[in-house]
């Protein structure tokens, strides 16, 4: 069994975060975000919440939650250069190996390092597809089982019955009997 461990996030000029790099060490466990915004007392609304889960998701699947625009990505204010990087272990059979992926747009571009080397591919589908092998995770189990928030929450029973069974069976590793049938 593969088990991946995610250690940090950073990003600068993502949606609500500027030119000053953010860094964002994720221990074990749950991690709940939380905020205040400092222009509004009493408020937590735009201190930059749901743009740490978007960094998380845009790092791992190139695209956001909120299925936002790359043109509305990059920070409108700085209007510098866009990045986001997440680094993760990821542990099989007692051995691990650290990952760190490295996303940037204008121009898009997808970086991917194990163990500190390079091992980007030739194209960003390519590279797409090595982080997706690696992290066994298709993007709708990951919104419903890793981030959790009011803004993408939909009821899994809610969902279609195609898409619990497809659910169910990425959960627990069964495409492949899916596939024989």
């Amino acid at each position: 069994m593969r088990f991946i461990t995610f250690k940090k996030l950073e990003g600068k000029n993502f949606l609500s975060f500027g030119n000053t790099p953010v860094t964002i060490d994720l221990k074990p466990g749950v991690n709940a975000i939380t905020g205040s915004n400092l222009d509004k007392e009493d408020s937590a609304n735009g201190c930059g919440k749901s743009a740490i889960t978007e960094i998380l998701y845009f790092a791992i699947y190139g695209n956001t939650l909120r299925e936002i625009g790359n043109d509305f990505i990059t920070n409108s204010f700085t209007k510098g250069d866009c990045e986001v990087s997440l680094t993760f272990d990821a542990t099989f059979n007692n051995d691990t190996d650290t990952y760190k992926i490295v996303r940037k747009l204008n121009p898009t571009k997808c970086a991917l390092y194990k163990n500190d080397e390079d091992i980007t591919r030739s194209t960003l589908a390519k590279t797409n597809k090595l982080i997706q092998d690696l992290l066994r995770t298709p993007a709708t189990v990951f919104q419903h089982s890793v981030i959790m928030s009011a803004n993408n929450a939909q009821p899994f029973m809610a969902l279609k019955k195609t898409d619990r069974r497809k659910f169910v069976e990425s959960v627990l590793g069964l495409e492949v009997f899916t596939a024989m049938v």
